[in-house]
């Protein structure tokens, strides 16, 4: 069962486009929590545009979605929204997606495998890569 709405992504500048794209798989694929949507719809402003196009074209690569509509214009921010009086008309670009028929994600991760930001030790306790980073240590990978 599929979501009939569908999901929204705003894509800025602020995270890395793996993240992006990591995040529109998991809206087609759905989790345990939320349903898959049949239909995503990207948005970005100004130079997070590029960003916006990397990710639509990495899921059409991998074959997670196709692009069905590509749209651009300008945003005008609200008079108490723009922090800058000379922003007048920010790009704007909106590329919908649809999923791929053929697109399968893995809702549920298989028990006792680490997770992708995670170590195994030798005595078989995981062990974030987060903790070792703070404590100055190095993690051979």
């Amino acid at each position: 069962m599929t979501t009939e709405e569908p999901g929204k992504m705003q894509i800025s500048n602020a995270r890395p486009r793996v993240f992006y794209a990591q995040v529109a798989k998991r809206f087609f694929g759905g989790s345990k929590d939320k349903e898959p949507v049949e239909e995503l719809i990207l948005t970005a402003l100004g130079s997070a545009m590029n960003s916006a196009v990397a990710v639509s074209d990495s899921l059409v690569k991998n074959k997670v979605a196709t692009i069905t509509q590509v749209e651009t214009s300008y945003y005008r921010p609200e008079e108490g929204e723009a922090r800058n009086r000379l922003i007048r008309n920010v790009p704007k670009l909106t590329i919908r997606m649809k999923k791929d028929p053929d697109f399968k994600y893995p809702v549920n991760e298989p028990e006792g495998e680490a997770k992708a930001d995670e170590v195994v030790d030798e005595d078989e306790e995981v062990i974030d890569d987060n903790d070792h980073e703070e404590e100055g240590e190095t993690v051979d990978e």
